[in-house]
């Protein structure tokens, strides 16, 4: 919405990383249960729950990481701002010691 911030990248992908680990780990928990319950060798459908179960837990490691990654990369490259700021027509990518600079120019 107009005037609120951006969302941190951070939070977005952690916490669609975090539902996404929790559900692998869940389906990997049920399965594990089933197995120890009925003490059958191989239930139906098995494999393909513990493919689901590590791909899930898998894509959610991947989604924090990424968003640690571009928290960290907003920041050191934006300092935390907006790339443009639109009330002043500044590009805020372009470090101030060479805006002044060409300012004195």
């Amino acid at each position: 919405m107009k005037g609120e911030p951006p969302a941190e990248l951070l939070y977005v992908h952690a916490s669609i990383g975090a539902a996404a680990t929790a559900v692998g780990a869940l389906i990997a928990l049920c399965v594990l249960a089933t197995k120890v319950l009925t003490g059958a060798e191989e239930v139906v459908g098995e494999a393909g729950l513990l493919r689901l179960a590590a791909v899930l837990i898998q894509t959610g490691a991947m989604l924090v990481g990424m968003g640690a990654l571009a928290s960290v990369a907003r920041r050191m490259l934006l300092g935390g701002g907006p790339a443009i700021n639109r009330n002043t027509r500044t590009n805020n990518r372009v470090p101030g010691r060479l805006r002044a600079s060409e300012e004195h120019s």
